[in-house]
């Protein structure tokens, strides 16, 4: 477990976000069957959401987590490609967010965090329900995040809803047990009012697998710039083009159940 098969080059840019304020820490929260809770924090410049699973997994009875690989077919159609530049372009489009009452300058710290746990139960009612609408899992949880952030922090003017969708990369057998950032990103714009089946399909047009990997090699290639280039490049960013937040979701995972001590 942790095994790296490279120099983290993402963590890089993670690292230089920090710089400008903008934060990296997440949480792992583990409940156990014994009533026993454990909260781990984890800095995104030296691991991604996946990486950080994959070392918590380690105090988990059990087999290890297998981390599902990215696959992008050879043979796939030409007006995919197409879609994925004009998509990977698209990110890059200016936008602004107008807020109500949160100030974004504000120096990010770890009372920002907020987190809610959902019981096996509730998960398995989560699923059943995306079954029913003939939706994915994460467009039911995106269009419910969604409309929270809106109703709670949005401007009435603000319409338009602009999330950053992260994408695992783990492409080989090795990069499948490295802990390191190995994670894409792709936008996906949508009005907040929008149907949960409209927005399903507009999350499923936007996971373009060009244009993941577009991102994706950009972003390993920008990394090797040096620390100052790199702060001006993610400055000028956050003035001209402005994310929602970042929506993930890392999984429903099956763990087996081997003592009263068991992860569930």
């Amino acid at each position: 477990m942790g095994v790296h098969v490279k120099q983290d080059s993402l963590g890089r840019i993670f690292k230089i976000e920090k710089r400008l304020g903008r934060g990296d820490e997440f949480e792992i929260i583990s409940h156990f069957m014994n009533g026993e809770k454990k909260v781990s924090r984890f800095h995104h410049e030296n691991c991604d959401g996946l990486g950080a699973l994959l070392k918590e997994s380690t105090d988990w009875l059990g087999a290890p987590l297998e981390i599902p690989r990215f696959r992008l077919k050879s043979r796939s159609r030409i007006s995919t490609f197409v879609k994925g530049v004009l998509g990977f372009f698209e990110d890059f489009s200016p936008s602004k967010t107008h807020w109500t009452h949160l100030d974004v300058n504000a120096r990010y710290t770890s009372q920002h965090l907020a987190w809610r746990v959902f019981t096996e139960r509730s998960t398995e009612e989560l699923v059943k329900y995306a079954k029913s609408q003939n939706v994915s899992l994460n467009s039911v949880l995106l269009h419910a995040v969604s409309s929270a952030v809106g109703s709670l922090l949005l401007n009435d003017s603000q319409t338009e809803c602009r999330w950053l969708i992260p994408v695992n990369m783990r492409m080989s057998p090795s990069e499948a047990l490295s802990t390191a950032n190995h994670t894409s990103s792709v936008g996906v714009r949508f009005n907040r009012n929008m149907p949960l089946a409209q927005l399903d399909k507009t999350l499923k047009k936007s996971l373009n697998p060009w244009r993941v990997l577009f991102a994706y090699r950009l972003a390993s290639a920008l990394s090797h710039l040096s620390e100052n280039v790199l702060f001006k490049l993610a400055k000028k960013r956050g003035e001209h083009n402005f994310w929602i937040g970042s929506f993930s979701n890392l999984g429903v995972w099956k763990l087996p159940l081997e003592s009263e001590n068991e992860n569930c």
